[in-house]
């Protein structure tokens, strides 16, 4: 009997709960969202790099077949025409190995990544 008493006293409110769970559960979806973004744009932006590496040491092993001397500056030339910078380039016999940079965005930067780096050779 008094467990009764104290079952009708005691009302538990409970309205708006649901609306308060859901708006949480929406703010921590678009967080794992926008994470989700940068992390695609940074696979994405380093995917393109390596493509860019693979071309920059390609322009330079063309040098080979032209019996031009010196492969690396058609390298520099081919990573300025694709917008990326040529951090080392070294020749052995016939090969071209190349690594290339671009400084990441603002946002890619707030995770600690300040460059991607990628690296390539090709030659005969």
């Amino acid at each position: 009997m008094l467990a009764r008493q104290i079952s009708k006293t005691r009302r538990v409110d409970d309205k708006g709960s649901v609306s308060l769970l859901m708006l949480t559960t929406i703010f921590v979806a678009i967080m794992f969202a926008s994470a989700l973004l940068y992390l695609g744009a940074a696979i994405c932006m380093q995917l393109k790099l390596a493509n860019s590496a693979d071309l920059v040491a390609l322009g330079g092993a063309t040098e080979f077949l032209a019996d031009q001397p010196n492969p690396c500056q058609a390298a520099k030339a081919v990573a300025q025409q694709n917008r990326v910078e040529l951090v080392h380039c070294e020749v052995q016999n016939l090969s071209v190995s190349v690594k290339v940079g671009i400084s990441t965005t603002n946002l890619i930067r707030r995770v600690g990544v300040a460059t991607l780096t990628a690296q390539a050779k090709a030659g005969l």
